[in-house]
């Protein structure tokens, strides 16, 4: 199976997971639901074939996205040539198809200095430990610019009193 080829040959486990998913996701797409990574018939796609699976994952995904699952089936492809199931005109013809482009806009945006005012207006209103705690991941987070992931990850034990250090 060229797929299973394909994905064994990548170095991480991390992008055997990834190009496993697209290739499935690709399989079940062009299949109407009929067949996976391991019974999709790989060495029998063309140029035609990839424009259309092109098109298609363009209507829902982002650019980025559609270019790792290309490239993922280009990859699938290079090894069904590989295994001797593809002719080099064929495989050569069919990875041809060019990738997307497009940008994709950054998630989140600045907040005006009014909603900041309004978010922390809201949370002194709460007199719940959650409007307290709410206010002060606010503060902490504009003040020290920290992004969503750096804010979730503080622990207690990062803040130090005597000091008044946070450690992100």
């Amino acid at each position: 199976n060229p797929a299973l080829v394909y994905v064994a040959g990548l170095n991480s486990p991390d992008s055997r997971r990834v190009m496993r998913g697209a290739l499935e996701r690709i399989a079940r797409m062009a299949s109407a639901g009929q067949a996976g990574i391991e019974t999709f018939p790989w060495a029998t796609l063309r140029f035609a074939h990839l424009q259309a699976i092109r098109a298609k994952l363009s209507e829902t995904l982002a650019p980025a996205s559609v270019n790792r699952a290309l490239s993922a089936l280009r990859g699938t492809l290079k090894a069904a040539w590989l295994l001797g199931q593809m002719s080099a005109e064929a495989y050569q013809k069919a990875a041809s198809v060019k990738g997307v482009k497009g940008e994709t806009l950054l998630a989140g945006r600045s907040l005006t200095a009014g909603e900041l005012s309004a978010l922390m207006q809201t949370c002194g209103n709460d007199h719940t430990a959650a409007g307290a705690r709410d206010g002060a991941i606010i503060s902490v987070g504009y003040s020290a610019g920290l992004r969503r992931a750096e804010l979730a990850a503080l622990e207690l034990s990062d803040f130090d009193a005597e000091t008044g250090e946070l450690k992100v």
